[in-house]
């Protein structure tokens, strides 16, 4: 153990023994005379301990002196006294570590929730140990790195990403990219105006058979490769994919994990040159599985 490293617990049971000796020695200073010999004991035994203390107390010191100096290293710290100490500092580099560090008690994180700096509220954001309703008040912040934050934390709500959905264009970007984001809310988002919405929706794991067959039949290029590409479509809908008239797309379907073989065939003599390789080497691999 290093000078860095005094446990908290050690610290205390010092404390809490100084305490306890010191209250029988003011017992014993009742009588002197008669006990002398058990006050120069204890006299002797609290001059020792309170050593002790000072050097944990000056350890404790070095440490917080350190971490401040280096932020960056608060995410190592898992003693609360210090992370306590920490989330009141005037640094907000440093707080903004606590926040983030995922060793930081749950009080403590509540008590930084409301700190005015909003890198210390995105920092809470990312915390992977931030509770649901933390992140649904963070998630009605003013600014949207905050919010965006918020969206990709995977301890969000289904709740919170159903009301980030109806967030700014770059929210509802990273809600329809998100791997919780239930299926209803992906449906709605499968309707935005917006083909940078639609695309990621298409290639969502979350996202219906019933979304992915509308999504199939959409109007923009992306939004459909996007739908070759996701593993879960069904064999009907890569059967549409393979004759489309976009070559990214026919591509797209022959790199798809769950395209048959007889698919795999017609792609495999396509116009398109890259489709065509595609399909031969996948009906490669397969037979080489066999």
């Amino acid at each position: 153990m290093n000078k860095f490293e005094v446990p908290q617990e050690q610290l205390k049971n010092t404390a809490e023994e100084t305490e306890k000796l010191k209250q029988v020695l003011e017992l014993l200073l009742n009588n002197p005379e008669e006990n002398k010999e058990e006050i120069l004991t204890l006299t002797n035994e609290l001059k020792a301990l309170s050593r002790i203390l000072e050097k944990e107390v000056e350890e404790i010191e070095e440490t917080l002196s350190f971490l401040r100096e280096n932020p960056k290293e608060i995410k190592s710290e898992t003693r609360s006294l210090i992370l306590e100490n920490l989330s009141k500092d005037k640094s907000e580099e440093v707080r903004f570590h606590v926040a983030r560090s995922p060793n930081t008690p749950l009080d403590i994180l509540k008590k930084l929730n409301q700190d005015e700096s909003h890198q210390v509220r995105r920092a809470l954001a990312e915390n992977l140990n931030a509770p649901p309703d933390m992140l649904d008040e963070l998630s009605e912040h003013k600014h949207e790195f905050v919010r965006a934050t918020v969206a990709k934390n995977p301890n969000t709500s289904p709740e919170t990403l159903g009301k980030l959905s109806n967030d700014n264009e770059s929210i509802r970007i990273i809600i329809a990219e998100n791997p919780n984001t239930p299926s209803p809310v992906l449906k709605k988002l499968s309707q935005d105006e917006n083909f940078n919405i639609r695309a990621p929706v298409a290639r969502n794991p979350n996202t219906s058979l019933e979304t992915l067959e509308k999504l199939s039949q959409d109007e923009d290029d992306w939004v459909r490769t996007a739908v070759a590409k996701n593993p879960n479509t069904p064999l009907h809908i890569l059967e549409k994919l393979s004759n489309d008239e976009v070559a990214l797309i026919r591509s797209n379907v022959a790199e798809n994990p769950n395209t048959p073989l007889h698919i795999l065939e017609k792609l495999s003599k396509d116009k398109n040159m890259e489709t065509k390789m595609l399909a031969l080497k996948r009906i490669k691999d397969r037979n080489k599985a066999i």
